[in-house]
């Protein structure tokens, strides 16, 4: 490429174009210019766009899940110490958002997640979805090391709670192979009345639930 081309082309990228068609023919003349095709292949664009957008996509999903796995970690964190996850007022001085917040000193991308308008999976509907599906996760391996077990009983008591409805807390004591006894609390259910049958079609349906043989 001549001196003169190159200082034309330099011109037309600093200055612009007024009309599209002289614009038009120009990108044509500067995509097979020498400076152009050094510059693709400086840059390493020269791969196909759609391997370029399939890497990025991939990116983007792999940072969103590394986010939301924090997400749920505090979760598991403050369920396990049964802490408050939500306060009663002002949210942002809440257990579940300050401890999104102490992340962000670890994970820059958590704070650059948290400052988005949605999908951040931090709503209380999301925390009870969540907190729902880690405890069915326990529950079915409860279950499982029942099903396993040598021995087990069923223990369940009534109460009434502060709104005055009746509450069957049902509890499984088992034993493994090297005979450790365990006692695990399975789930907390709110009946009707206190009458044989209601109590006994609940523990039977906590049975079935969690395929343990009712023999």
């Amino acid at each position: 490429m001549g001196f003169q081309k190159v200082i034309k082309i330099s011109q037309n990228i600093r200055i612009g174009y007024t009309n599209w068609n002289d614009a038009n023919r120009g990108f044509m003349k500067h995509e097979q210019s020498d400076c152009h095709l050094e510059s693709v292949q400086r840059l390493n664009l020269d791969k196909d766009i759609g391997i370029a957008i399939t890497e990025q996509v991939s990116d983007l999903r792999e940072k969103n899940r590394s986010c939301l796995l924090i997400i749920i970690s505090n979760l598991k964190f403050l369920g396990r110490q049964g802490l408050p996850l939500r306060g009663r007022a002002d949210d942002s001085t809440s257990n579940f958002n300050q401890m999104n917040v102490l992340r962000c000193e670890d994970n820059p991308n958590v704070r650059e997640w948290l400052v988005r308008k949605s999908e951040k999976f931090t709503s209380p509907e999301i925390q009870n979805e969540l907190l729902k599906i880690m405890s069915q996760i326990l529950v079915r391996g409860i279950s499982e090391d029942i099903r396993n077990s040598l021995y087990f009983a069923l223990m369940a008591d009534e109460t009434t709670d502060v709104s005055n409805m009746e509450q069957l807390v049902v509890c499984i004591r088992w034993i493994d192979e090297q005979l450790e006894v365990h006692e695990d609390f399975i789930v907390l259910y709110q009946i009707d009345d206190t009458c044989a049958k209601t109590i006994s079609d609940s523990i039977q349906d906590v049975l079935l639930r969690l395929n343990i043989s009712l023999s």
